[in-house]
């Protein structure tokens, strides 16, 4: 008898070891990533707070940028205040000891640093912008080159950030932060192309500074290497990379003068000189009203063939605010496939919100939705690229609530041969916002040995 039940314990023991290894769905935190899905980046600061990460990709590490701030941010002579701090995550989300200074780069410009975005280039390198408080309301913008392994690049300004100004004129009393350095990309001629918008005088236009690939002003680029655009009105873009190599200025415009709700869609494409290239659009430009709404676009994306914007929009009769995404042809046409005449209002009804979308496997978008006015929540979406209809199988209809994050960031990432997405969110806590990144799962795959969903 007790052989019996010996050999029937051993049995079933081995049905459990041998049983199949249980999935988790897409839409579901990745167990495989930091612990349970979620690597905290930065904790909480001593006498301050972490805030504002930015996500990408380095081969097959992530690059995190995000900034920590004082409370008393005139505690400039402290180092380790207002910096901004890079750090990269291998797969699994474990901190890369290789990159930098043990894992971490300290950028430290000299002011406190209020925006930071991190741009890999094809040979590795990576470029950091920063928008820094230069005191007195006004703002200026620091770029650093790091080689591929986190270290700054000697070759680039020697090694310590260029701070610009971008010629942004003395400060208009009724305007305070007016010069917001936003985004960089690398020109054809193997230099960068910063851009910032710049109020004045009740309208905002386009500035750029470009440099060449040791960090020098281009003084033939427009005056001693800035050039001012004016894309029709007030205008606040900033600049996406395009597949050839061009440069486009996407984002959103209203009429200087003109009514509140002529605001719309604007896309330009730049000649090298940072003009608008006459051959595309009108005069280089292409406005995109949407109707019945004002259409605030904040960034855009090359998904395809196609160029995607996203933002929010406000109803004209409702006066409601909604994440709205736009797709327009690389010649600068309205694809009417795409949600409706080109337009997909992302509508959470009663919520303000406003959406950032960025390329995901398969012919598909990611999209980060950021609710409410205070407190906030965000949503995770996968959505067909050409139509805009969701990705059914992606958590509930191709929705995931996070309603701790407030997301900041959002990439695609091919990490385990299946695909996930990461997103990097502030985190908020009783005693203070914490920066993590946090993975899904886009497809239905096993967990490892011993977890289960």
């Amino acid at each position: 008898m007790i052989r019996a039940l010996l050999s029937t314990t051993a049995a079933a023991v081995a049905v459990v070891l041998t049983a199949p290894a249980a999935a988790a769905a897409p839409g579901d935190p990745d167990p495989r990533f930091g612990e349970g899905g979620t690597v905290v980046v930065e904790g909480a600061v001593p006498g301050g707070f972490a805030r504002g990460a930015a996500l990408a990709r380095q081969g097959t590490g992530t690059l995190v940028a995000s900034l920590r701030t004082p409370l008393d941010p005139s505690a400039v002579a402290d180092p380790g205040a207002a910096v901004v701090l890079v750090r990269r995550l291998g797969p699994a989300g474990r901190l890369d000891r290789t990159f930098a200074d043990a894992g971490q780069l300290v950028v430290d410009a000299g002011r406190p640093a209020q925006a930071a975005q991190v741009v890999v280039l094809p040979d590795g390198r990576v470029l950091v912008l920063a928008t820094l408080d230069a005191g007195g309301g006004q703002s200026s913008a620091a770029l650093l080159r790091l080689l591929p392994d986190g270290r700054p690049d000697p070759a680039f300004n020697g090694g310590v950030p260029v701070v610009s100004g971008m010629g942004a004129g003395p400060l208009d009393e009724r305007l305070l932060g007016r010069l917001r350095p936003n985004s960089v990309v690398p020109t054809a001629g193997g230099g960068y192309l910063v851009a910032a918008e710049e109020d004045g005088g009740g309208t905002s236009d386009l500035l750029l500074a470009a440099f060449d690939a040791g960090g020098r002003p281009v003084a033939s680029f427009g005056t001693g290497g800035v050039r001012r655009v004016d894309l029709g009105g007030d205008d606040r873009v900033q600049l996406v990379a395009g597949p050839s190599g061009e440069v486009l200025a996407v984002g959103s415009s209203a009429p200087a003068g003109g009514a509140a709700d002529d605001v719309v869609g604007v896309v330009a494409r730049l000649r090298p000189d940072g003009t608008p290239d006459p051959g595309f659009g009108d005069g280089g430009v292409v406005r995109l009203p949407m109707p019945g709404w004002q259409l605030y676009a904040r960034g855009g994306v090359v998904a395809g063939d196609a160029l995607v914007l996203s933002g929010s929009g406000v109803d004209l009769t409702s006066r409601a605010v909604a994440g709205v995404l736009v797709r327009v042809s690389l010649r600068g046409e309205l694809d009417a496939g795409f949600g409706s005449g080109g337009f997909l209002v992302l509508d959470a009804p009663g919520t303000p919100e406003g959406a950032t979308a960025v390329a995901g496997p398969g012919g598909t978008l990611l999209v980060g939705r950021l609710l409410g006015d205070g407190p906030f929540a965000s949503r995770l979406e996968q959505r067909d690229a050409r139509s805009g209809a969701p990705v059914a199988a992606f958590g509930a209809g191709g929705s995931v609530a996070a309603d701790d994050l407030v997301v900041t960031g959002v990439l695609a990432d091919p990490a385990f041969g299946a695909g996930g997405v990461l997103v990097a969110a502030d985190r908020q806590d009783a005693w203070a916002p914490r920066t993590v990144v946090r993975r899904y799962q886009l497809r239905r795959e096993p967990l490892p040995r011993g977890r289960r969903a």
